[in-house]
């Protein structure tokens, strides 16, 4: 006989190294004990009821555990007893085991010690826990064959197993303690189990490593040889293979379905074929996943000497069920044309949905997508709610779908993983290095299907990535004028712009850094025409006239004395809002034989430079041959009175003693809304009595040299003005505009 104590030696001494069952017949009877002033103690037993984990009966081996409850209002003592008993065996039956937990004394140990129970309370008792456990003997009564065995075969030998556990108990308060005494038990409970030694059967189909596409396959294998009339029973396991997993890993998990041994066949002498439909209620497979299967037998009435101890099942076998999905759009490297792109796939039969991951160019193998979903159809649009996708060639993307049935348990990924783009944001007009003719320029570009809208962004050429715009604005369409009243561009200057794609909450796509598609472009620069560069003028009020970029709110003409060759302080200046100016002779009269220099340069609505100066040209030209025998008429007008100009002479006639004005609203002065009486002196400014002169009108003035009423000699230069606008015509509200 072997005893085990609770010490540390021997403690976790291996009897027995290893037991496969394969059937165990459970039967639990509890006795209780009437007629006896007993405590109200109950226990539940829970025998380990999967055999193969049975593999010795030691510290270490989990045989049983039981829960004991107190059912009384007062503290309670108790004690477990258990012994293992064999039969029905090659070798002796008997006793081949038993062991008593501990309990502790009132006197030492108190309310601390072992076995104390307090009112309405419970605990669990598990055989293995040493610390619990007061002895353990082995090889009890069934004598040295079964050790014999044991040490030969590693394994427990064949027969009927019977376990006995008994509870007893004793009030707190009772003057005999539980430590000194072996009361009779208020509760006992049995388990029995069956160990017998199959022979394994031959596996037929599906064939290993083959692939089902059946929903409800037939599983085929052969018997094994027994006389005719013999009884079997056959279970089949089947098992998910996890990623990684050997055959003999995979079987071990958590059974996906077995028939739970309900093929009961009687042997007809031969090896017979044995076949087994998977059941419509069965939970369904996986597509694509891989699957163990094994089957086990062995004969409920008996054992037949066979001298083999390993467990009566079959080689374990490999399948695949179905097919995974086949991709089909985004195609491989494919460019969709929209950041929603439709995904589409092959559909699966049997799959109850389908789920897909995407991915960003970080993840080119899919393991952590930015964004997934459960699908019913074998083809969705990309949810405008979902991160968004970047349309840029850098932002590679990559997808992939399995099929799942209703159980938790996934199908297996698509073969393939495809990756895509989206269509980038391509600039298209004004191109790069194009010039444009206007301030307020069309700009469009090509761009994905989708998107929220773009940012417009535009800076100088200086800033050639355009990471310190000018101005920026939110579009929703693919083309953009440039707005008057924004941050004007300069005649002459050049400009980087580029358009960054924004989803549905206004927010980039990507980074702005990363759309590197980049125009630049120029702005036609003020281009000086008349009077040319090294030219000669003959007239007092010569008219200076040049090119400009439409959308120029106005110039400022400038004059230079010859001598004032840097051209950085003008002598002469006015604003215009034309692309002509003729010089007023009142304000800045030439002088015959002098040079001078001109120059315009271009203002924005706040009369500020547009551009540098150094963008603007000069030229220079001389004056000779004056004709100083016409008068020269010119006007000027007033902000107080817009329409009421005030006419000076600019170049007087010699001997004459009067002048007579004339305006009309042709150059060539054949229509005269207005002429004057003969004027002994100017300037003369016209007043409301004289004529009605319109707002923002051009006119044109004219005079006559006059000596003792009589007109001498030509009429002189017509001169050209503008009146201004109405008081109160611009008045605009307050405006606040944010960049």
């Amino acid at each position: 006989m072997i005893k085990f104590l609770n010490k540390t030696t021997g403690a976790k001494e291996n009897i027995l190294r290893r037991i496969f069952l394969r059937y165990m017949i459970m039967v639990v009877v509890t006795i209780p004990l009437f007629g006896q002033n007993l405590p109200n103690v109950s226990m539940i037993l829970y025998p380990n009821d999967n055999p193969q984990m049975i593999s010795k009966f030691g510290w270490d081996q989990q045989l049983f555990w039981v829960r004991v409850i107190n059912n009384e209002s007062t503290p309670v003592q108790y004690r477990i007893n258990y012994q293992l008993k064999l039969s029905n065996s090659t070798i002796t039956p008997g006793t081949i085991m038993t062991g008593k937990t501990r309990v502790g004394t009132k006197q030492w140990d108190g309310e601390n010690g072992h076995g104390y129970l307090a009112a309405f309370s419970g605990e669990n008792i598990y055989n293995n826990d040493y610390s619990r456990i007061e002895e353990l003997n082995v090889d009890v009564g069934s004598g040295p064959e079964f050790n014999e065995v044991v040490g030969r075969t590693g394994t427990l030998p064949p027969g009927d197993y019977e376990l006995i556990v008994e509870l007893q108990a004793k009030y707190w308060s009772d003057n005999g303690e539980l430590y000194f005494s072996d009361p009779e038990p208020v509760e006992t409970k049995y388990h029995e189990w069956r160990i017998v030694i199959p022979v394994p059967p031959l596996l037929f189909i599906p064939a290993d490593e083959g692939i089902v596409e059946q929903a409800n396959p037939t599983f085929s294998w052969y018997s094994i040889r027994t006389a005719a009339g013999i009884n079997f029973l056959y279970n089949i396991r089947i098992c998910l293979v996890e990623e990684g997993q050997s055959r003999e890993e995979a079987i071990n998990n958590l059974t996906h379905w077995t028939n739970n041994w309900d093929i009961d066949h009687t042997h007809s002498g031969a090896q017979e074929n044995i076949s087994w439909t998977y059941p419509p209620e069965a939970d369904p497979f996986a597509n694509g996943r891989e699957y163990v299967w094994q089957v086990s037998t062995y004969n409920e009435n008996g054992l037949y000497g066979w001298e083999q101890y390993e467990p009566a099942v079959s080689e374990i076998w490999i399948f695949q069920f179905g097919r995974s999905p086949q991709l089909i759009s985004p195609e491989q490297g494919s460019v969709a044309q929209g950041i929603l792109p439709l995904f589409s796939w092959s559909p699966v039969v049997g799959a109850m949905n389908y789920e897909i991951w995407v991915a960003d160019r970080e993840d080119p193998f899919v393991e952590i997508p930015i964004w997934s979903a459960v699908l019913s159809d074998a083809s969705y649009t990309y949810s405008a709610d979902a991160p968004g996708l970047v349309p840029l060639p850098s932002y590679q993307y990559y997808w992939k779908i399995r099929a799942n049935p209703l159980e938790p348990v996934p199908g297996a990924w698509s073969e393939d993983i495809f990756s895509f783009s989206i269509t980038p944001v391509q600039l298209e007009v004004p191109g790069s290095g194009a010039t444009v003719s206007s301030l307020t320029p069309e700009f469009s570009w090509d761009g994905p299907e989708g998107v929220g809208g773009f940012e417009f962004r535009i800076s100088s050429a200086e800033d050639a990535q355009v990471e310190n715009p000018t101005f920026i604005q939110t579009v929703t369409s693919n083309s953009f004028t440039y707005p008057g009243d924004a941050q004007g561009l300069a005649p002459g200057g050049s400009y980087s712009w580029k358009v960054i794609a924004l989803d549905q909450n206004e927010n980039y796509l990507g980074s702005a850094e990363d759309y590197l598609d980049i125009y630049s472009f120029s702005v036609e620069p003020v281009a000086l025409s008349s009077p040319a560069e090294g030219s000669s003028v003959s007239s007092l009020t010569p008219v200076f006239s040049w090119e400009a970029p439409s959308g120029v709110p106005s110039f400022e003409f400038q004059m230079f004395l010859g001598e004032n060759s840097s051209a950085e302080s003008p002598d002469y200046f006015v604003k215009v809002n034309s692309n002509s100016y003729q010089l007023n002779a009142s304000e800045f009269l030439l002088e015959e034989g002098s040079s001078y220099f001109w120059k315009v340069v271009a203002l924005d609505g706040d009369e500020i430079m547009m551009g540098d100066l150094s963008i603007y040209p000069s030229l220079g030209f001389s004056v000779s041959g004056l004709d100083l025998t016409i008068p020269v008429v010119t006007a000027s007008i007033s902000d107080e009175l817009s329409n009421l100009p005030t006419f000076s002479l600019a170049s007087p006639v010699e001997n004459a003693d009067g002048y007579r004005i004339r305006v009309s609203e042709s150059e060539d002065m054949s229509e005269i809304l207005w002429e004057s009486d003969i004027l002994s002196s100017l300037p003369y400014t016209l007043s409301a009595g004289d004529v009605q002169l319109e707002f923002n009108t051009t006119y044109y003035v004219q005079g006559q040299a006059f000596q003792e009423g009589t007109a001498i000699g030509e009429v002189g230069t017509v001169f050209k003005f503008v009146t201004g606008d109405q008081p109160g015509a611009n008045e605009q509200p307050e405006m606040t505009v944010t960049f």
